[in-house]
């Protein structure tokens, strides 16, 4: 089932309105036309069924037929802090995290970064348009924030105001996701207003000591991603994917 995107400023009451892309790829690439019913979403949770009402390759309208919640959207509220990998490994890791369920993405450049923020910063724009590309794919109501790219040091003065904390660090040993979660009081992971969690993946070469120190002073937890040595981008999809997992939100 295919989903559009309508932002909340183009939703009235009753009619939906899409402009651009959005309207060419509903009108030309779809072919739809007056009187069907296709499905929004606003990228902040509700779900529409709407009827089109009139349609050019620009701009179509379509009155609210019915509109819900979205069932299928985490209470884990993640944010990904991730070390931005070489080429287009970027683009891949955003698009996988938003299809398992992540809320927000920080990209970050740490001292072993190959990457700067000057050369990234130009490629937030097309992230951002992964990550819309990605929620319709995978049925999802929540647009992920996609932020500008970060200095890890930035990244670190925002733990305090996430309720849980992890940094993946090969050093860590055998302690994972299910230990953590296991010696979690279980009130503080049941309870849905304590559901947001912050998640740091560090580059190829792995975060140093220091910036682990770093982190580990403003509270944050150490975890281990297993035995096996793993892409940026592909621990940045794991973490994601264990922690919904242990939390039974996947």
């Amino acid at each position: 089932m295919e989903f559009f995107y309508c932002p909340p400023h183009d939703i009235s009451k009753e009619i939906l309105t899409f402009i651009g892309e959005e309207a060419y790829h509903i009108v030309k690439v779809l072919k739809h036309k007056r009187g069907d019913k296709i499905i929004a979403v606003d990228g902040q949770g509700m779900e529409y069924n709407v009827r089109i009402i009139s349609s050019s390759p620009t701009l179509v309208q379509g009155k609210i037929v019915k509109k819900r919640r979205k069932p299928r959207e985490p209470l884990t509220k993640i944010t990904l802090a991730q070390a931005i990998p070489k080429g287009s490994r970027m683009e891949f890791c955003i698009e996988k995290v938003t299809e398992i369920g992540v809320a927000r993405i920080i990209p970050i450049t740490t001292r072993r970064s190959i990457v700067t923020p000057a050369e990234e910063g130009n490629k937030v724009e097309r992230w951002r348009r992964i990550a819309k590309a990605a929620m319709k794919q995978s049925g999802r109501a929540i647009l992920p924030i996609v932020e500008e790219v970060q200095n890890f040091k930035d990244a670190v003065e925002l733990i305090p105001h996430y309720d849980l904390s992890l940094i993946a660090w090969e050093k860590e040993g055998k302690r994972g996701i299910k230990e953590i979660i296991n010696e979690t009081p279980r009130s503080k992971i049941l309870n849905p207003h304590f559901h947001t969690v912050l998640l740091f993946v560090g580059p190829e070469g792995g975060f140093t000591q220091g910036e682990v120190d770093l982190v580990l002073d403003k509270g944050a937890l150490p975890i281990s991603l297993g035995m096996r040595r793993l892409r940026s981008e592909t621990a940045g999809i794991l973490f994601t994917s264990l922690l919904l997992h242990e939390l039974g939100d996947l």
